[in-house]
């Protein structure tokens, strides 16, 4: 069946994860840890972030989970120097969203040739609502999507298929016309689980070859990759 709808997760395929997202995590660990730099960076190797070289491990919690899984982690990690309401916290400061956000290349164009094609596009991602639209409304491309949910949309948050199975009802389309985009096994397994006819990683995120290879139908630089290409055909 062709492909008629669209679904990307956000972080890394959307948006630069690395550039994007690095610093947040660092301002939320530190808020986490009082201003502690040495405890910030306990939090971020324990969520899997690799301080050597500054990025998300391809699968860890802090790459593929939603806000308040990382916010609940670093407390549980914290145990008794965690503060009162310290999860809360943590999950505010995520939803106030990274100080400034970058989009991967040609994303606009993708998106606009994408739409132009018939497509139906949708994001579903493990941050907020409130971090949806602060880290995209700066670029002025949600206008492109026909759907759009965060884990607490109501849907669930990935790798349950909930997001995926919202997106098909919306646009009326059957889960076998849809690929999902991601760039981690969170997003592969979600669109596994909801039936989608194609599963794509790109490589714009937090997970290479090695790891999206095996898990996805298609493995693609970036989604400036996707207009035209024969697999939506």
């Amino acid at each position: 069946m062709a492909i008629k709808g669209i679904l990307f997760d956000k972080d890394g395929v959307l948006l630069d994860y690395h550039r994007t997202f690095d610093p947040l995590n660092r301002s939320v660990a530190l808020l986490a840890g009082d201003g502690d730099k040495d405890l910030a960076d306990g939090l971020l190797r324990h969520c899997g972030y690799d301080a050597e070289v500054k990025v998300a491990q391809p699968g860890s919690l802090i790459a593929v989970a939603t806000v308040l899984e990382i916010a609940n982690e670093m407390v549980t990690f914290l145990g008794k120097k965690a503060s009162p309401g310290l999860g809360q916290t943590l999950v505010e400061a995520f939803n106030r969203g990274p100080a400034q956000s970058y989009l991967v290349a040609d994303c606009d164009t993708t998106l606009r040739a994408l739409k132009a094609a018939g497509i139906a596009l949708g994001i579903a991602t493990n941050d907020s609502m409130a971090g949806l639209e602060v880290s995209l409304k700066p670029h002025n491309i949600l206008q492109h999507f026909d759907f759009v949910a965060g884990y607490d949309a109501g849907f669930g948050g990935k790798p349950e298929p909930g997001m995926a199975l919202a997106f098909c009802k919306t646009c009326d389309l059957d889960p076998t016309a849809i690929a999902m985009v991601g760039d981690n096994d969170h997003d592969i397994e979600s669109g596994r689980r909801a039936g989608a006819g194609l599963c794509i990683g790109v490589l714009t995120g937090s997970s290479g070859t090695a790891e999206l290879g095996p898990i996805s139908d298609l493995v693609l630089n970036s989604i400036a990759d996707l207009p035209g290409h024969p697999a939506l055909k």
